[in-house]
C-alpha cells in the first residue's frame, strides 16, 4: 500500500496537467457546437469543400455531422490522441523512471517481491487514468447538458467518453510492454508522442482504406465513435479486443521482468 500510495504522489502533478489539458480541450470544442449551429449551412459548405477521403480519414459524415453525438464523435478523436499520450506516457514510466532516476538498488533491496513492485506500480497508473476518465466523462456529460439546446443522445456521448478507458489501457500496457525490452527511455514523451501520433495516422490511413485487415494493430480503430454516435452501443469486439490486448501485453510484461536480469545503476 505504501508503494502503491507513493506512486501516486509521484504522479499527482502530472496527473492534475493532463487532467486540465483533456478537460480543457473537451470544454472547448462543445463550447463552439451552438455556434457552430448557428452558422449550419457555412459550416457545411466549408466541410463539403473537403475531399471525400479528408472526410473519412477525420470520421466526418456532412448529413449527420449537425448532430450533436456525431460532433461530439469528431470532437472526441482529437481528445484521444491526448489521452493516448497522457495513456502511453504512464505505461513507458512505469519500470523506466527507475532507471533514469537510478533507483533501481533502492526498489530492489526492500522487502518485496517484483511481483508486488510491478502490482503496485501498475495500480497506480490504471487508477491515473480511471481519475482522469472520471473527470472527463462528467466534464463531456456537464458541457452538454449546459451549453446543447438541441435534442441529443446523452447515452452516445457517455459511452463515447468512456471508450477513452478502453483505448487508455491499451496503450497503457502497450507502453509497460515496451519498457520492459528498453530499460533506458531517455526521452519518455518524445517517444509516447510518436507512437500515438503514428498510430493515429495508421487509423486515418485504415479509415480510407475502407475494408480494414490491419484494425486489430490499430488501438484507435478498436471503438468506432461515429457507430457508437449512430447506435448509442458498443460492439462486444471493442471490448472484448482492448482487454484481450491489454491482458496479453501485461501477461507478458510481468513473465519477463519476474525473470528479467536488471543490472544495478
Amino acid at each position: 500500500m505504501n508503494m502503491f500510495l507513493h506512486e501516486l504522489r509521484v504522479y499527482r502533478k502530472t496527473l492534475i496537467i493532463w487532467i486540465f489539458v483533456i478537460v480543457g480541450i473537451v470544454l472547448m470544442y462543445v463550447s463552439f457546437y451552438p455556434a457552430f449551429t448557428k452558422n449550419l449551412a457555412a459550416t457545411k459548405g466549408l466541410i463539403g469543400g473537403l475531399p471525400p477521403v479528408a472526410q473519412i480519414a477525420l470520421g466526418i459524415q456532412l448529413e449527420t455531422f449537425s448532430r450533436v453525438e456525431f460532433f461530439f464523435s469528431f470532437v472526441f478523436s482529437i481528445v484521444l490522441i491526448f489521452a493516448g499520450i497522457q495513456a502511453m506516457n504512464l505505461g513507458l514510466s512505469l519500470l523506466s523512471k527507475e532507471v533514469r532516476w537510478k533507483t533501481v538498488d533502492f526498489l530492489f533491496s526492500r522487502p518485496v517481491s517484483r511481483i508486488q513492485i510491478l502490482n503496485a506500480k501498475l495500480l497506480s497508473v490504471l487508477t491515473s487514468i480511471v481519475i482522469t476518465n472520471i473527470f472527463v466523462t462528467l466534464t463531456a456529460i456537464i458541457a452538454v447538458i449546459g451549453l446543447v439546446n438541441s435534442s441529443y443522445n446523452l447515452s452516445a456521448v457517455v459511452l463515447i467518453s468512456l471508450s477513452m478507458f478502453f483505448i487508455q489501457l491499451v496503450f497503457v500496457s502497450l507502453g509497460v510492454f515496451i519498457s520492459i525490452f528498453i530499460n533506458k527511455i531517455k526521452m519518455v514523451v518524445l517517444l509516447s508522442v510518436g507512437i500515438v501520433i503514428s498510430m493515429f495516422g495508421l487509423n486515418m490511413l485504415d479509415k480510407v482504406a475502407g475494408d480494414s485487415t490491419i484494425w486489430f494493430l490499430i488501438p484507435f480503430r478498436y471503438f468506432d465513435l461515429t457507430r457508437i454516435a449512430m447506435n448509442g452501443i458498443y460492439e462486444p469486439i471493442s471490448i472484448i479486443w482492448s482487454l484481450l490486448v491489454s491482458a496479453i501485453m501485461i501477461s507478458i510484461s510481468y513473465f519477463i521482468y519476474i525473470k528479467k536480469d536488471i543490472h544495478a545503476v
